[in-house]
């Protein structure tokens, strides 16, 4: 009986012990979950900032390649306005050498019909129109020799040279066909300085047959190393045309 008093007595006791335990903990307990809210909106708040910061860099990144962009695209702008300026030039350019070359021609046009004009006189006069070869070189009497190419000779040593006449005057005779040509002969050095001179030497001939074509041969010796131009001339005393024809011939050095 007075162990149950006891008991039924200390019961309360322990109910209080217990009321005033909790009461000295709530405001542990709600200090807790508060730091556990703040913890993790800390928490989040670090993961933000994180994202943020990322972002920002982002941003940053964006920003600088907006402005190379910027950059490139002004470039390009200062280009374009290069090239037009350039164009307009050139189209400038363009349309003064058109307005020039119209004019050129209208002028080549005029010149064209004066050279017709003249020709006709030169072909009333008798001048030009002769067909003359050019100048071979060989490496004894021609034309049943050997053509030197190059034309390069010894000193002291014979320089034949060969030219053909066509297109020249024939006059019809009762002996047969009758020409007249003289032909001249000038050598010069590489200064311009005549160093020989022959003729004329005259063809005067009556032919059975009426010929297409008369030749000149002949045989010049110089001493003297050097770059020469032999010039032929041929003159029809007949149409009193003439016509000149010129090539190089050269005189190496003697081997030592």
């Amino acid at each position: 009986m007075f162990m149950k008093s006891i008991q039924s007595f200390k019961a309360p006791l322990f109910g209080m012990d217990m009321s005033a335990n909790l009461k000295r903990l709530l405001p542990i307990l709600l200090v807790a979950i508060v730091a556990s809210i703040i913890a993790g909106y800390l928490a989040d708040y670090v993961v933000s900032s994180s994202k943020i910061k990322e972002l920002k860099d982002e941003l940053s990144a964006l920003m600088r390649k907006h402005e190379d962009l910027q950059n490139k695209l002004r470039s390009l702008q200062e280009k374009h306005r290069s090239l037009e300026m350039s164009y307009k030039r050139l189209e400038s350019k363009y349309n003064a050498l058109k307005d020039n070359y119209e004019s050129i021609k209208d002028e080549c046009e005029a010149l064209k019909s004066q050279v017709e004009y003249y020709e006709g006189l030169i072909e009333e006069a008798g001048v030009a129109k002769l067909t003359l070869s050019r100048i071979l070189f060989y490496d004894s009497e021609p034309p049943n020799a050997t053509i030197k190419e190059p034309p390069e000779y010894l000193p002291g040593e014979e320089v034949w040279l060969y030219v053909e006449l066509r297109d020249f005057k024939i006059e019809k005779t009762k002996g047969g066909y009758a020409v007249s040509v003289d032909w001249h002969l000038h050598v010069f050095d590489e200064f311009g300085a005549e160093v020989l001179a022959l003729g004329p030497l005259s063809i005067h001939e009556v032919y059975d047959f009426k010929p297409n074509v008369l030749w000149f041969k002949a045989k010049v010796t110089i001493s003297e190393p050097g770059t020469y131009i032999a010039v032929v001339t041929a003159y029809d005393r007949l149409s009193l045309k003439a016509m000149s024809t010129a090539n190089i011939f050269f005189i190496m050095p003697p081997e030592s």
